[in-house]
């Protein structure tokens, strides 16, 4: 098993996926038991199923909706939100990602999907002193 430029590690259910620096594909997936490669998505660019720099596996949120594994992905970049179904994905051996521009702010710290409208969020203050949490929904 060799991963180009490994940051982060997560697993879920059955599936290690490690969140790298190579652009062409930023997640690669494995089995979790065996470590047979799945395949490497999420690449680098400006296309609705792109994204500008590698996010962290660590630090998104992972859910199951009607039998499929989805990971929500907040770009630090952008503010916008992506839900990828990571079952599709596999199966399909093509990325199947919805982006999602809901107007979160830029460079939050974290951000967790509670339901389908609202997310727990963390931003640190301009004096980066404080870490602030507050509960994004629909523009409020």
């Amino acid at each position: 098993m060799e991963i180009d430029q490994p940051e982060s590690v997560s697993v879920q259910d059955s599936i290690l996926i490690v969140s790298t620096g190579d652009p062409s594909g930023y997640w690669y997936f494995y089995d979790s038991k065996t470590f047979a490669f799945y395949g490497k998505f999420l690449a680098k660019g400006r296309a609705s199923n792109e994204v500008l720099s590698s996010p962290r596996v660590s630090k998104q949120f992972f859910y199951e909706q009607g039998g499929d594994m989805y990971s929500t992905i907040y770009e630090f970049e952008t503010g916008n939100i992506f839900e990828m179904n990571i079952t599709k994905t596999l199966d399909s051996g093509q990325i199947v990602i919805d982006k999602k521009d809901i107007g979160l702010e830029k460079f939050l710290f974290n951000v967790v999907k509670l339901d389908s409208e609202s997310y727990f969020c963390r931003e640190v203050d301009p004096a980066q002193t404080t870490l602030n949490r507050f509960i994004y929904s629909r523009g409020e």
